[in-house]
């Protein structure tokens, strides 16, 4: 059952710009479904329409099976019995811990003998007991987040909007945040959309990532569906990196789920990846490697799996960086500078200048359509590769 149905909506700013064209999604009751993308692809527009502070002008917004808004008719936020969690803590500085989340419950007509147990079930929930004499000034960032996600969850709302959160946190507590922000949804089960760009952010955090850009939806699906397998170039680039090799496909084998591509540029033996649907024979396309799928090892070391298994690149190592229990490796394969992320432990006798094999799984290896196949298949600085963050 859908809790929350998103269908056909349009917003405009003027008669230039257009923040979002046509946008539907359909969120699950219980479901915690990320808005990512880029700033200006109107991931903030649509979660502002869902909590009432945006008018549409196309399409509608319904939540439990009530319309809440459509061209002409915007039920104010007041009535919407959304929870909306900013950027800014919003917190009132001169109130305590229990009177902050106490101020709504008085709003929403709650009498003062409910009030009490029900801010300290909250607190309970987000981990906060014991604070509730605290002041604002007296928190730490993740307290008092914690208290404004309290606060919106006093008043049982239908739904929780999250507008980038963690965004005013330092890096190590956003980290240990975006665990907490999704154990406190589960065990409470409210439907929650949440906005953010950072990729690693929605990947953990999230039930379904939707990726958006320029007032559409590119693709959207679990973390590991949008990482593994993108649709497009774009979806590719933005979450995590990836080697990008311009490609022609040469055949396929739909029935095995492989296909054989010929590198444009590049003289070397066919490479086998993965078929998908869609992809012809002749279709130029763009092979993404992510780092981590990527081993390193002697040219003259043998591999386990068949030949048409895995695919072993000759190359030369240009670069290694120490980055604690990730390690990047840069190398250059036939002028092209491929990234591995490798273990410490991986590192141990390699230097620059060594040559090596670079080995993927041919399952690893994922097609991505070309964006326009009559324009050379190049990015900037890198020979018909891209190199995609």
């Amino acid at each position: 059952m859908s809790d929350i149905q998103i269908e056909n909506v349009v917003k405009e700013y003027s008669s230039t710009f257009t923040a979002l064209r046509g946008v539907s999604i359909d969120v699950a009751e219980g479901e915690f479904v990320s808005l990512l993308g880029p700033s200006g692809c109107g991931k903030t527009t649509l979660l502002r329409s869902i909590a009432g502070l945006e008018d549409i002008h196309g399409g509608s917004i319904s939540v439990k099976g009530k319309v809440l808004s459509k061209k002409g008719y915007t039920m104010p936020p007041e009535r919407r019995n959304v929870g909306l969690i900013f950027q800014s803590y919003a917190l009132w500085p001169h109130m305590t811990v229990f009177k902050n989340i106490a101020y709504g419950l008085k709003l929403h007509g709650w009498s003062k003998s409910d009030i009490g147990p029900r801010v300290a079930e909250v607190l309970k929930v987000v981990g906060l007991e014991g604070l509730e004499q605290r002041y604002p000034s007296q928190l730490s960032g993740g307290q008092m987040q914690r208290v404004a996600v309290a606060r919106s969850l006093a008043a049982a709302p239908s739904v929780l909007l999250f507008d980038e959160p963690l965004s005013n946190l330092d890096a190590k507590l956003r980290e240990s945040m975006r665990v907490e922000l999704r154990r406190i949804q589960k065990e409470v089960g409210t439907t929650a959309v949440y906005v953010t760009h950072d990729q690693a952010e929605a990947m953990v955090i999230s039930d379904r990532i939707v990726l958006m850009n320029r007032g559409e939806i590119v693709q959207q699906g679990t973390a590991r569906e949008l990482y593994e397998t993108p649709e497009t170039m774009f979806a590719a680039k933005f979450l995590g990196f990836a080697n990008m090799l311009a490609a022609r496909v040469i055949s396929t084998d739909a029935a095995g789920g492989l296909a054989q591509f010929e590198l444009e540029g590049v003289r070397a033996p066919l490479i086998t990846g993965r078929a998908r649907k869609g992809v012809r024979v002749n279709d130029r396309v763009h092979l993404s490697l992510r780092p981590e799928a990527i081993r390193i090892g002697a040219r003259t070391e043998t591999f386990p799996g068949a030949a048409n298994q895995s695919v072993s690149l000759p190359a030369s190592v240009e670069d290694v960086i120490y980055a604690g229990n990730i390690c990047d490796v840069f190398m250059n394969f036939a002028g092209l500078r491929l990234r591995a992320q490798v273990t410490p432990g991986d590192l141990e006798g390699l230097t620059v200048g060594d040559g090596v094999a670079a080995t993927i799984d041919a399952r690893s290896i994922w097609p991505v359509p070309a964006e326009d196949a009559t324009q050379p298949m190049t990015e900037a600085g890198l020979p018909m590769a891209a190199v995609a963050g």
